[in-house]
């Protein structure tokens, strides 16, 4: 259905001027959101994907911080006597900095 300028013209002239300017902007706002709306869609999965990608990568620095925490104090277990102190110093620094 196409509209005529008299069709216009009279529907103007029915709800007055201003009515009708508000609701031509209110029709192409409407417009650009419905065509911007996929792209904000996307987005939103790409970054819901990034915080579940982020949430692996925490739990595995965890999991790795432990093991290298697990590893210094193996590393001051086996240590020789002589070399005690020496190995405790720097596992020490080690363990100060998984912390």
């Amino acid at each position: 259905m196409i509209m005529e300028t008299q069709d216009w013209i009279t529907i103007v002239n029915s709800i007055g001027l201003p009515t009708a300017f508000v609701i031509f902007l209110m029709w192409g706002l409407w417009r650009v959101l419905r065509a911007i709306a996929p792209y904000f869609l996307d987005s939103y999965t790409k970054h819901c994907e990034l915080i579940e990608e982020l949430k692996t990568s925490v739990r595995d620095c965890d999991k790795n911080g432990k093991a290298l925490h697990h590893a210094a104090d193996a590393l001051e277990v086996l240590a020789p006597a002589s070399k005690k102190e020496a190995v405790r110093i720097h596992t020490g620094a080690m363990k100060e900095d998984l912390k």
